[in-house]
């Protein structure tokens, strides 16, 4: 977090006419550990008077992993309410489990068992929306195919891809052909010497994983991030917290759960969220930090 926080104040002083600008930190998904935590350490700087000071006014965070307990735990009830678990299964795992997906007995073996049942029925579910069909990342090879094939033609061709892009994984080679153009690098002044370097959109082992037996270059010791914006309360700190409903691997009854555990108050009930006069979604319950 410190390295990300003297990233900021480098930033700042190499555009003074920036200082007194409020600052709004945003992020999803995994940054909700990662991003509270960098507010916190912004905060301890302005109370130990480092300068130049960071006006930070607030934070944004959608559909964020807070608590990994509680969101691993919420996904088997979230399947069960979106009517992809049946009820006689979802009483099984859950009497069986006793609520506990995450941490489970080995030699529990009725609750192992529920456990497969369920990975069965919901393998094939795309996690992040729950709506999308489930599809593979895209693979090196056709990466490097596209990117030939839009040098070749010295543009950027919708003919290259398949015309039928049901999968939003497959519009993400077009980031790759774009990061990697040169004038692209030189606009972000990527030093020379990493040339040679292709950027790509995801170091797969910096990815999470809540399989204790996944192979990854680090090893996770935050756990939850509530102490952070409980923190916050007593702060001049704004917050939006907002989540998709079709989201299983973070499900919005979780953030929910987290939220209302700071026991604020709530000064707007749960209301409709209108788009033309037609309901697009709800908001609330929102509630007062300060």
């Amino acid at each position: 977090m410190a390295v990300m926080n003297r990233t900021i104040v480098a930033w700042l002083l190499d555009h003074p006419k920036f200082f007194n600008n409020p600052l709004y930190l945003g992020g999803d998904s995994y940054t909700g550990i990662i991003l509270p935590m960098l507010v916190q350490e912004i905060f301890n700087g302005i109370e130990v008077g480092e300068w130049p000071q960071i006006n930070i006014e607030g934070y944004m965070l959608g559909n964020p992993l807070t608590d990994l307990t509680n969101d691993y735990n919420s996904r088997i009830p979230f399947a069960h309410r979106m009517a992809l678990l049946s009820d006689e299964i979802y009483k099984s795992v859950k009497e069986n489990c006793h609520g506990d997906y995450l941490n489970v007995d080995p030699n529990n073996i009725m609750c192992i068992h529920d456990l497969q049942v369920v990975d069965n029925y919901l393998k094939r579910i795309k996690g992040v929306h729950i709506l999308e069909p489930a599809c593979p990342r895209s693979d090196s090879l056709e990466i490097d195919r596209f990117i030939t094939g839009v040098r070749a033609n010295d543009k950027t061709s919708m003919d290259i891809l398949p015309q039928t892009q049901s999968c939003r994984e497959e519009s993400y080679v077009y980031t790759y052909a774009w990061a990697n153009r040169r004038d692209v690098r030189e606009a972000l002044h990527i030093p020379e010497e990493f040339g040679d370097t292709k950027w790509v959109q995801c170091n797969e082992t910096l990815h999470f994983h809540f399989d204790k037996d996944a192979v990854t270059s680090y090893t996770p010791n935050v756990m939850s991030s509530v102490d952070y914006h409980r923190n916050f309360t007593h702060k001049k700190c704004r917050a939006l917290i907002y989540s998709g409903d079709h989201d299983m691997l973070v499900p919005y009854f979780s953030t929910m759960k987290w939220v209302g555990s700071l026991n604020l108050s709530v000064v707007d009930d749960w209301r409709p969220w209108l788009v033309d006069e037609q309901v697009a979604g709800n908001i609330g319950p929102q509630i007062l930090l300060m």
